[in-house]
């Protein structure tokens, strides 16, 4: 999984390989949590999960690993996938963790759309991140 910023201390961009395991969960939490520490206090972050086709089955784990949703610069999450677990997954660690501000969106130009209706601000998203 790559973790890089889409529009520099404002936008992460988080892109899920095909495969993820355990250890890559743990990695992507690290990261995002470093990019949200150098982040602006309403930071927001896309996670897209549309090539994801097998994933870690251990919700409990998933649950513990994924801290990030706490972070204090974290204004909001959009997650790109249309795969049911993943979705029930995210909706689940949200609420868990006390947070609803996530958004689950099928492509790329809905979560943008999400994204500039929340900050109007954010008008350089790019058109694709493909």
């Amino acid at each position: 999984m790559k973790v890089s910023w889409l529009i520099e201390k404002r936008v992460i961009l988080a892109v899920a390989n095909e495969t993820l395991s355990l250890t890559d969960f743990v990695q992507v939490n690290k990261d995002v949590i470093a990019h949200l520490d150098d982040g602006e206090p309403a930071t927001y972050l896309i996670a897209n999960f549309r090539g994801v086709i097998s994933l870690p089955n251990t919700m409990n784990s998933l649950h513990k690993i994924t801290t990030y949703v706490n972070h204090p610069n974290l204004e909001w999450e959009v997650l790109i996938t249309d795969i049911g677990f993943v979705q029930f997954l995210a909706k689940s660690i949200n609420h868990t963790r006390g947070r609803r501000s996530i958004n689950i969106v099928k492509t790329y130009a809905e979560a943008k759309a999400i994204l500039q209706e929340l900050d109007p601000t954010l008008t350089d998203l790019p058109d694709s991140i493909d």
